[in-house]
């Protein structure tokens, strides 16, 4: 079985997928960039993450909190990409929030933050929002892909 990471990231992935501004244009690959057939797209994948035991057992419970990154990315003109760009953060916001704990593998799962990002260099502007949530959940030590 995978680290509860990828878990979590699939579940955020399918939770994306379907979605009135991007359908299933939705990746879990950090790398690469996207094609312009691909556009509008999400893009999901884990970004920091902290770890505390919460006992000190021989297996201890550990409390992980991490930031689950959802990069919403329009082509467009500058207006037509901003409302764009609202659309799907708001639709994603939707879709996470309607089951917060993906699927039963986190205690919670919140947004937390917002970063617009814009490329001015193609011929039509590229903005990508970068949406951060928060997402806590618990693994054992010795087995990082059961939620605990």
């Amino acid at each position: 079985m995978a680290h509860l990471v990828a878990q979590i990231v699939g579940a955020a992935v399918t939770a994306a997928t379907g979605l009135a501004t991007t359908g299933d244009k939705v990746f879990d690959n950090l790398f690469g960039t996207f094609q312009e057939e691909d556009l509008p797209a999400l893009r999901v994948y884990e970004g920091a993450e902290a770890v505390e035991a919460v006992d000190i057992h021989a297996d201890p419970l550990l409390e992980r909190t991490m930031d689950l990154i959802v990069e919403c990315t329009a082509k467009a003109s500058a207006e037509d990409a901003l409302s764009l760009v609202r659309a799907m953060r708001e639709e994603v916001e939707v879709a996470i929030a309607a089951d917060d704990t993906l699927g039963g593998l986190a205690a919670s799962c919140l947004l937390a933050g917002y970063d617009p990002e814009v490329d001015l260099e193609a011929d039509l502007p590229i903005l990508i929002g970068r949406m951060t949530f928060r997402v806590r959940y618990f693994t054992r030590a010795q087995d990082p892909t059961v939620a605990a």
